[in-house]
């Protein structure tokens, strides 16, 4: 199994797996535009988990200035991670976050949001080193 960085070569090959992403999870479809921006706007945003030649997993972010009251920060959002299912629960979804974190904290950003959807998520999150900062509520209207 071989973590690295995502190459031009690959954007049909990671649109393929995210649609299977997006059936399974209920995500949203990204394109190759979506990619070869992504890929575009820095080479470190996009990484490839493979084995044997084959791509069975990946990791993205996005670039985010984020605007408050005194200063601006620049700062990662760590976007979508997807593992196909013979291969989850190996550790391979910890590894491509470490990879991605390794990178980037030698950058000038100050530092990477996630938003954890689900317990798997949130927990892999925190096993990285991410701290709990926001709470979601919802409330759900009753049809009637």
């Amino acid at each position: 199994m071989k973590i690295r960085r995502f190459k031009l070569k690959d954007v049909k090959a990671l649109v393929e797996l995210s649609k299977k992403a997006s059936k399974e999870l209920g995500w949203g479809k990204e394109s190759i535009k979506d990619f070869k921006r992504l890929f575009k706007r820095n080479k470190n945003l996009i990484w490839i988990a493979e084995d044997k030649n084959k791509m069975i997993g990946f990791l993205y972010g996005d670039l985010i200035l984020r605007k408050g009251i005194l200063k601006r920060k620049k700062v990662l959002e760590l976007a979508s991670i997807y593992i196909i299912k013979e291969y989850r629960n190996k550790g391979i979804a910890t590894k491509l976050t470490k990879e991605f974190l390794n990178v980037w904290k030698k950058s000038n950003y100050k530092g990477v949001i996630c938003f954890a959807t689900n317990k798997i998520a949130l927990s892999l999150a925190k096993d990285v080193g991410f701290k709990q900062k926001v709470y979601y509520l919802e409330k759900k209207f009753e049809v009637g």
